[in-house]
């Protein structure tokens, strides 16, 4: 995660706007959650390798398809549970 206060090219919204947080009138407690944008998600709990399928071919009359090729690695994304990290922090 680059920069969190960037919109997206994709998506027009910033990961940090997904951040929504309320605070009581007494300012004794808040209330945060990261659920308003789906993509916080995959930073906190990460993801698994994940791949493509390969290339696409039509078999005999196009009524066998069948894949050829290696699929492509795409990556995967570290688990930095931040948000855990900064709930423990408050409560101690």
């Amino acid at each position: 995660m680059k920069n969190p206060t960037r919109k997206s090219a994709k998506y027009g919204k910033s990961l940090q706007s997904g951040i929504k947080s309320k605070i009581n009138k007494d300012g004794t407690e808040a209330k945060v959650h990261i659920m308003g944008d789906f993509r916080l998600k995959f930073f906190e709990t990460g993801t698994k390798d994940r791949y493509t399928r390969g290339h696409k071919i039509t078999g005999y009359d196009g009524k066998s398809l069948k894949r050829t090729g290696k699929g492509g690695y795409r990556g995967a994304i570290t688990a930095r549970h931040f948000f855990k990290d900064a709930q423990r922090e408050s409560e101690h």
